[in-house]
């Protein structure tokens, strides 16, 4: 028996429902940028408004 599974794929949104600024970005880049991610490794920050793309 032969079983297929469909997964609907709808584009994303994000949750705040707008478009980021770029005030609100900026600080997750010039937090990287700093000594303060010094000890920071393999991480993944999403400045994303809660929508996570992954491709």
């Amino acid at each position: 028996m032969c079983m297929h599974a469909v997964i609907m794929i709808e584009p994303p949104s994000p949750k705040l429902k707008r478009a980021d600024n770029p005030e609100e970005v900026a600080p997750c880049y010039v937090f990287l940028a700093s000594q303060d991610a010094s000890y920071m490794t393999g991480q993944v920050l999403h400045p994303n408004g809660g929508t996570v793309v992954n491709g």
